[in-house]
């Protein structure tokens, strides 16, 4: 099984998270792709269906990750979840119950298996018209976030294509844990997403009250990669 690792953000990189995807990754042999490239949607949040769409062939699986979350206990490979759900195709994990503003699923990490159906999600939610779903948005579904996560919503809650064993919901703490979750180290949850204005002040007051680097990454992965700082006069070309 080929198991793909994809994350991105356009424009700019604005966190130092795809060093920590790229170090998990090479940890269990996935593949990494981080894509900073524009999209064709003019939708902000719909870039990421389009990526996924771009690097999508070559896997059977991809795990899409925000670029604003980071792997945090490298010893668990993302198979553990397709194990726990072993005939979906789509795994995507609950809003966290530790919090009080609830959705149905958080679309900030999903694994999505490379199938028909898979690629017809994807095209579905593009051509979702969010007004549409907006105007029919049931309280029972949560906060609406004008993203492409009510459009993921919408197509397992309404299309029959997507419905039956085609998506899991697992429990927020296989791989949606927030800062706040975190007592004394990494390894106490899998994943960490930083959510809301203030991410970059977030993760750095998170990294700092675990004696973690800005990396969120055990030193012994970080040596392995040769990681170049920019300098003024790159940032000046």
């Amino acid at each position: 099984m080929k198991l793909g690792i994809l994350s991105g953000h356009y424009p700019g990189v604005r966190f130092n998270s795809q060093i920590n995807h790229k170090c998990y990754a090479d940890c269990h042999g996935y593949q990494y792709i981080f894509n900073s490239s524009p999209e064709r949607d003019r939708r902000r949040y719909f870039s990421k269906i389009e990526t996924i769409l771009r690097y999508f062939d070559p896997f059977d699986w991809i795990f899409w990750i925000d670029d604003d979350a980071y792997f945090t206990d490298f010893r668990i490979p993302l198979t553990r979840f397709l194990e726990a759900a072993p005939d979906a195709e789509l795994v995507i994990c609950k809003s966290p119950s530790t919090k009080t503003l609830f959705t149905k699923f958080t679309s900030g990490s999903f694994l999505l298996r490379n199938t028909p159906r898979g690629h017809d999600f994807l095209r579905g939610v593009l051509a979702v018209d969010l007004a549409a779903v907006k105007a029919a948005w049931r309280d029972d579904l949560g906060y609406f976030t004008r993203s492409e996560q009510d459009a993921m919503v919408h197509l397992v809650e309404t299309d029959p294509r997507f419905g039956g064993n085609f998506c899991r919901i697992l429990d927020h703490n296989c791989f949606n844990n927030r800062d706040f979750e975190y007592r004394a180290s990494l390894d106490e949850h899998f994943l960490v997403h930083f959510a809301g204005r203030t991410k970059q002040q977030s993760m750095e007051e998170f990294a700092t009250r675990l004696s973690a680097n800005r990396y969120l990454t055990p030193e012994s992965w970080l040596s392995q990669l040769r990681i170049v700082e920019p300098t003024k006069s790159d940032e000046s070309v």
